[in-house]
């Protein structure tokens, strides 16, 4: 036998010593099946994600380097903060879609009016309507009861219809002169104006 294929068979028998970054080595005693075989379940739980395993093969032997497994658990991601303009749209978006503010064309046939009807009455300033965008108008049901309608025409003839979303939070918001009641709730045919005035208070 020449004395390379000596070399490469005695390369080729040595034991293989195998070492993970930042763990104590292990050498291989019954060839590399047997110790990759024996090792691997106590390698995969100490060893960091981004460590590199060394294989060597002997000493004058070539090395070769493997980078460790994946963890099992990939970092959990987090979602993006929702800023506060996005979050006040929504919270907009929520109140305009309430069961209680009615499409124009709804509230006229519960009020017994024609849509045109009804669009006049709104551009006069006589129903508050709420308007977000280019999703029309939506129209309070409470202005269907009479009373309920007159405190709202009452606020609207001395405010204005300029800030409809803050007439709408003033006359739905509870009032501790009200008891805790809003304003809606609270008014009767006596007390009108005694309560346009809360109302008021609160916009200007």
């Amino acid at each position: 036998m020449s004395s390379r294929a000596g070399m490469q068979v005695q390369a080729a028998s040595a034991h293989l010593t195998i070492r993970i970054d930042g763990i104590p080595a292990i050498k291989d005693t019954e060839g590399v099946s047997d110790a990759v075989s024996t090792q691997p379940s106590e390698c995969d739980q100490k060893a960091v994600p981004g460590a590199s395993i060394i294989v060597n093969s002997g000493e004058g032997g070539q090395t070769i380097q493997r980078l460790s497994p994946l963890p099992l658990f990939p970092e959990p991601i987090t979602a993006p903060e929702i800023s506060d303009i996005h979050r006040a749209r929504q919270e907009m978006l929520a109140v305009y879609e309430a069961p209680q503010n009615l499409p124009v064309t709804l509230f006229a046939k519960l009020a017994g009016k024609s849509r045109d009807q009804v669009n006049r009455e709104l551009k006069a300033g006589k129903l508050l309507a709420l308007r977000m965008g280019n999703r029309g108008q939506r129209v309070p049901d409470w202005q269907l009861d009479l009373i309920k309608n007159k405190l709202t025409q009452t606020v609207l003839g001395l405010v204005g219809n300029g800030n409809a979303w803050q007439l709408y939070g003033a006359l739905t918001q509870p009032q501790q002169q009200l008891d805790g009641m809003t304003p809606i709730d609270h008014v009767t045919p006596d007390n009108v104006h005694a309560v346009a005035e809360i109302v008021i208070s609160t916009v200007v």
